[in-house]
């Protein structure tokens, strides 16, 4: 695969596709919900 995929910008867990048009109030909150579901240590 090539290191040059547009996806690779997003260093956070969450991909947000660019038509999505998210504001960075929802971007925090989906990275926050994300976040929130992972599993406990």
């Amino acid at each position: 695969h090539s290191d040059n995929e547009p996806e690779t910008k997003r260093e956070c867990s969450v991909v947000i596709p660019d038509d999505w048009q998210l504001t960075t109030q929802q971007q925090a909150f989906i990275e926050l919900f994300a976040e929130d579901d992972q599993p406990k240590q």
